[in-house]
């Protein structure tokens, strides 16, 4: 995928949904941020502000939790067995990390409007990596997550998240 701030997303063909999306590939970790019609203020946390990531896992469903500077936090669904494009999750030798791509997508029209690239620590990219390893298959995976969301709000994720 070509990725170019100020262009849209490549096959964007409609406005899309406002959310996160959290997905992995052979190439690494990419997290989607769909903000309609972000502000500078947004785009600048985005873009500068501090990071944060967590993971909660619940039912065998993980949830990848971010906050960039003063942005809420934002969880985002992960089932490995939905990466179409993921072979092999390389191995992580002490004092590396999984690469994170964050794309923000103005979700009106598709035009990215920044992109961040972030080295997580080892220990957190070690911690994910297993929980991925271990993650079941899940049959019934939508009713699952419907009743994760019902259970917990995206704070009580961020309280109770295994992985920080």
């Amino acid at each position: 995928m070509f990725l170019e701030v100020g262009k849209q997303i490549e096959g964007y063909s409609k406005p899309y949904s406002e959310g996160t999306k959290f997905e992995f590939d052979d190439s690494g970790a990419v997290l989607f941020y769909l903000y309609d019609k972000p502000t500078a203020e947004e785009v600048k946390n985005f873009g500068e502000g501090q990071t944060q990531f967590r993971v909660f896992v619940s039912n065998g469903i993980i949830f990848f939790l971010s906050r960039f500077g003063t942005l809420p936090w934002s969880d985002s669904p992960y089932n490995v067995r939905l990466s179409k494009n993921l072979t092999n999750i390389e191995n992580i030798e002490q004092g590396q990390g999984f690469g994170l791509l964050c794309i923000l997508i103005d979700a009106s029209d598709g035009t990215v409007k920044h992109l961040r690239y972030i080295g997580l620590q080892t220990d957190f990219s070690k911690a994910l990596k297993e929980a991925i390893k271990l993650q079941p298959d899940i049959s019934d995976y939508h009713s699952k997550l419907a009743s994760i969301y019902r259970m917990y709000s995206t704070k009580e994720m961020v309280m109770k998240a295994q992985i920080k």
